[in-house]
């Protein structure tokens, strides 16, 4: 089964149904279907969701529900957090926003 790792905070989100969204940089393998949705530490427990669809656009083409639903108070704010782990992020790098039930 395919899976994705949300930071600890947002399993619960995810459990109660209020998390249906995850913006991952560049383009995923994830496909339509059965998503088991996993903590990053692996302390909490899983969600099985099912991937309803995924857009693959510029972090600048994200609107501010996406921005909000996954944490992020703007494109500036999102730019900012993932600059640790994607140095070169920009307005115009390429993301995949991965939508569930």
């Amino acid at each position: 089964m395919q899976n994705l790792c949300v930071a600890d905070h947002m399993i619960e989100d995810v459990e109660s149904g209020e998390k249906k969204i995850a913006i991952r940089v560049g383009k995923v393998s994830i496909q339509p279907g059965p998503l088991e949705v996993k903590s990053a530490s692996g302390i909490w427990g899983s969600v099985q969701v099912v991937v309803e669809k995924i857009e693959t656009r510029a972090v600048s083409a994200l609107t501010s529900d996406e921005l909000r639903a996954c944490g992020y108070a703007s494109v500036d704010n999102l730019l900012d957090v993932q600059r640790s782990c994607y140095p070169c992020i920009n307005e115009s790098t390429e993301v995949s926003v991965i939508f569930w039930r």
